[in-house]
């Protein structure tokens, strides 16, 4: 849970993972960068940079597999974190209007990883294309385009914390975030975290543990245990579902078809997502089985009204994403909604080269505005309803002690006739 210490990789672990991820950091740098083309952003979309703050630091143990002395085996303090939001938002007369009318309705955008490569800012295309449609932008709408930790330097549960924190912070400012109006979704790694996410905050399991580690942290600055942030929608592009070993798994993690020839992006290797996992998680024997990683295991009650998961047919993550919407929909989800890509492989729409790709990418982003949207006006509807219902229950209340005011009132003049009477 939210407040226990992480251990990392035992040193051994770390050093055999770290090699070939500083060689894949490197590489997807390099053509992140360098070798693909930068799209500029639409008209009237900025974008800004913020800090936001993780939650409190905390002394923890030192890593087990550090050998034990006096220095090691005292707790060391963690100092004050900041984790990276670029912040993407329409400047137009309707969009500011909308701003400055009230709290704006934000959606929080997850980048693929692996759970391993730092790509804040791989979404551009898609986080500025968002900002600037209409619909979202008429809301008052902004995007939360959120960077997290990474392993094998930070294990599970890092990054999900690290998603957890900037919920609570839009959670934080109700004069400037609508609380109601919270949507999130990702691609790949960020696909998942998103669904964990959702989960976790909703259920009150983002920030019920707390240790004794935390003791020395101002209780203005704690989260509350008890603390849970409904979100309106979640919106997952090509997520595993299921992280279990082979042969725990409800789906074999291969994919249906070869990627079309017109057709973009790739099946996964199952070495390379077993080896994600392996950097992802220090303890796979269990952790695997954790909710917040095999998201499939997530009862439906537990996850937003709206939910939408998005895979390439040609994806080795489509057979695991497919059968975890047909479980949710079984389990009684009222809008669970999957929706297949032919022909498409892992990450089809980033830089789309082809037609097929592109229409497919353009299809992905209609349907995840459509969620988003459809998320927004529920949410929107459930606080009108409870706002409604609360006041006529401050109009019945006040109507009763007005009620029961007069009623005290006429007895005391009645009390008053008498005796003046009776004198």
């Amino acid at each position: 849970m939210s407040g226990l210490p992480h251990h990392p990789h035992s040193v051994k672990t770390e050093f055999v993972l770290n090699l070939p991820a500083h060689l894949l950091r490197g590489v997807n740098r390099l053509v992140e960068n360098h070798l693909l083309p930068r799209s500029d952003l639409p008209d009237g979309v900025v974008v800004n940079r913020i800090e936001v703050p993780s939650r409190p630091r905390r002394k923890v143990a030192a890593p087990e597999s550090l050998p034990e002395t006096e220095e090691s085996s005292t707790t060391a303090e963690l100092a004050p974190r900041y984790i990276l939001v670029d912040v993407y938002e329409l400047h137009d007369a309707k969009a500011e209007e909308a701003r400055s009318d009230h709290p704006v309705p934000v959606h929080i955008s997850l980048h693929g990883s692996g759970f391993i490569t730092p790509n804040l800012g791989q979404d551009r295309d898609f986080t500025s294309w968002l900002a600037a449609q209409h619909a979202f932008a008429s809301e008052g709408g902004v995007v939360f385009d959120t960077d997290y930790r990474k392993a094998p330097e930070h294990p599970f549960p890092a990054g999900l914390e690290d998603i957890e924190d900037v919920i609570r912070y839009i959670h934080s400012k109700p004069d400037v975030y609508d609380r109601t109006r919270i949507s999130i979704g990702g691609f790949s790694a960020g696909a998942t975290l998103a669904i964990s996410a959702s989960y976790t905050v909703a259920t009150g399991k983002a920030f019920a543990t707390a240790t004794a580690a935390d003791a020395d942290v101002p209780n203005a600055e704690k989260p509350s245990p008890s603390l849970r942030i409904p979100i309106s929608s979640v919106s997952s592009a090509y997520p595993a579902t299921d992280m279990r070993p082979d042969g725990e798994r409800e789906t074999a993690r291969e994919p249906l078809m070869k990627v079309d020839p017109s057709g973009n992006g790739a099946a996964l290797p199952k070495g390379l997502t077993d080896w994600f996992t392996k950097a992802y998680l220090v303890h796979p024997e269990t952790e695997a089985f954790d909710k917040r990683v095999s998201v499939t295991l997530i009862d439906q009650s537990d996850l937003p009204r709206h939910l939408l998961v998005a895979t390439g047919e040609a994806d080795s993550l489509f057979p695991e994403a497919k059968q975890f919407v047909e479980k949710m929909k079984e389990q009684g989800h009222p809008n669970a909604c999957f929706l297949t890509l032919g022909g498409e492989g892992h990450g089809f729409d980033k830089h789309p080269s082809t037609l097929m790709a592109r229409l497919h990418t353009d299809a992905l982003n209609m349907k995840v505005l459509e969620n988003i949207l459809a998320g927004w006006k529920d949410a929107a509807a459930t606080a009108a309803a409870a706002s409604a219902t609360a006041a006529a229950a401050a109009s019945a209340a006040a109507d009763s002690a007005n009620a029961a005011s007069a009623a005290e009132d006429s007895s005391k003049k009645a009390g008053r006739k008498w005796w003046k009477f009776s004198s």
